[in-house]
């Protein structure tokens, strides 16, 4: 019997370095897990069940700085598209934004970082006793998408201090109510893509108006990306 030739692999996966730093910070703290993170361009951050976030660079995994707070475990955590603005969730349902300084173009730097405290934001009623599920920004970085297990899609303008010194920004809008658990958010321009258990949904955020996409029923958490 003829052996079949087996040819050789096409591609080699390397592992240049493991992922054991990021357990550095916590590696003392036996009751701290880390529980969500999020990827820039640039920046790894981690929430944790302490309340914190653990920021590193993205390439080399060096450990940047810890953001302390006391308002519970991190359950969603999304970075800004300009890696200035790091929203983060709570299981008590807080809702924050850390801001870095940016006065001369910094974006999120060991040495930028070290004085800054979260800024908590005024949770939208709508959301008020349900759990945030999903964060989603615009490519401004300028408006936060915020989803939750009740179905409920709002947008929470986000502007620097400065701004908010010299202009009146409005600040939460609902964008539309649906009726099952939202598990992922999407944007392009101004088109939000909304997936729940049990469908998918494309807003337009300029003209206010939401149509279903397909008609067949999903079940479970199962998302959807722009392309």
């Amino acid at each position: 019997m003829q052996m079949e030739s087996v040819s050789s692999p096409r591609y080699n996966l390397f592992e240049f370095f493991t992922l054991d730093e990021i357990l550095i910070p916590i590696r003392n703290a036996s009751r701290i897990k880390y529980t969500c993170f999020d990827v820039s361009g640039s920046y790894l951050v981690l929430g944790a069940t302490s309340g914190s976030l653990y920021v590193f660079l993205r390439e080399t995994l060096r450990y940047l700085k810890v953001v302390p707070s006391s308002e519970g475990s991190v359950n969603v955590v999304s970075i800004s598209p300009n890696e200035i603005y790091v929203a983060f969730t709570t299981v008590k349902g807080t809702i924050a934004v850390l801001e870095h300084n940016s006065d001369d173009g910094n974006r999120i730097r060991s040495s930028s970082c070290t004085s800054v405290a979260p800024r908590f934001l005024q949770i939208p009623q709508d959301h008020l006793g349900a759990v945030i599920t999903a964060l989603q920004w615009n490519a401004l970085s300028n408006r936060l998408f915020v989803a939750d297990n009740k179905g409920t899609v709002t947008a929470i303008s986000v502007a620097s201090k400065k701004t908010q010194a010299l202009f009146q920004v409005p600040y939460s809008v609902t964008v539309v109510r649906l009726s099952s658990r939202i598990v992922q958010l999407d944007t392009f321009c101004d088109k939000l893509l909304i997936s729940t258990l049990t469908g998918c949904y494309i807003c337009d955020t300029a003209k206010e108006q939401y149509s279903q996409i397909g008609s067949k029923p999903r079940d479970g958490e199962i998302g959807r990306a722009h392309v």
